[in-house]
């Protein structure tokens, strides 16, 4: 991250861009309700840009700003940060049933998600999500000192995480909010976000490419993005000294049935950011749909939870 910042540093003198963001302007934007939180007193190029605002974004825009103290801008299409595909997530969230009789382990989270993925995982990711999980599930999402998002998951009479079994784990290891998980996940997180002095997140904006440029030994380096707001149509250039995430969502959205809901959820920007600005792509035909919808003519298609297929 060091090193982009120090290329991106002399690719702007060299270029001479001059498409700062008008951070003073923005701190005096009406607004409806509390929707945009802004950090002052930086240099405006010094700060990570997040595309998206669901869990992936909002997980990295707080990790930058309160592990590393790096400004963040997040970028969301809706309204409200809210307005993303993790909201309308049901079930619930991988955790580990630490009660000695689930037989919950970091190996058995591998084996299932092997033998689900047929063979076709990258043995280093699987591990890497089976043995560092939990631990980011505790920082992101059950955080008691007001640092991230403290998610009211349902608990037992003991006072425990309540876990349930969904289709293709061996063991109860879901942790869950009665079937809004992803409803009181994403307000949590994205209100953890709102909240942190160095995040600002901007609304009703749209990403419509990135901006690159080539260093002297032809490596391609992204400086920022460019940008339309949904509402007024301007347009505007914003850079980054610390790179850009994106993190807007999947593209599921993009097929005649679906579940995902409309507006810009799910429909395959980043993927097409990516492409368009040159990035190497892999596995794109892996698309995930839920298994399990309700089919009503002439209604779009009702996610209904995976609980009902494990327990």
């Amino acid at each position: 991250m060091l090193a982009l910042s120090h290329v991106a540093k002399r690719l702007l003198r060299k270029e001479r861009l001059d498409v700062t963001f008008p951070l003073q302007k923005l701190a005096t934007r009406e607004t409806s309700g509390r929707f945009m939180s802004t950090h002052l007193g930086y240099d405006a190029n010094d700060r990570l840009i997040v595309i998206g605002s669901g869990v992936a974004g909002c997980s990295a825009a707080l990790t930058a700003a309160e592990q590393h103290k790096i400004p963040v801008t997040l970028l969301c299409a809706g309204s409200l940060p809210t307005d993303c595909n993790s909201f309308w997530a049901q079930g619930g969230i991988i955790y580990r049933n630490y009660d000695p009789t689930a037989n919950d382990s970091a190996a058995s989270l591998v084996a299932d998600v092997k033998r689900a993925g047929a063979g076709l995982c990258d043995e280093g990711a699987v591990w890497k999500l089976a043995l560092e999980g939990p631990q980011r599930v505790r920082q992101l999402l059950l955080d008691d000192q007001g640092k991230y998002a403290n998610v009211p998951f349902d608990r037992t009479s003991s006072g425990a995480l309540s876990c349930c079994l969904e289709a293709s784990h061996a063991a109860p290891r879901i942790i869950h909010f009665a079937d809004h998980t992803g409803k009181v996940i994403t307000e949590h997180i994205t209100a953890a976000a709102l909240n942190h002095p160095l995040i600002t997140v901007v609304t009703d904006t749209l990403v419509t490419d990135l901006i690159t440029r080539e260093t002297d030994d032809k490596q391609k380096v992204c400086l920022g993005v460019h940008t339309i707001h949904k509402n007024t149509g301007q347009r505007q250039s914003l850079l980054s000294l610390r790179g850009t995430v994106l993190a807007s969502g999947g593209l599921g959205g993009i097929y005649e049935h679906s579940t995902n809901p409309a507006g810009f959820n799910a429909l395959g920007s980043s993927t097409a950011l990516a492409t368009r600005a040159g990035a190497h792509t892999s596995d794109l035909e892996y698309v995930q749909f839920h298994p399990t919808a309700l089919n009503i003519p002439n209604e779009s298609c009702f996610l209904l939870t995976e609980a009902l297929r494990g327990e």
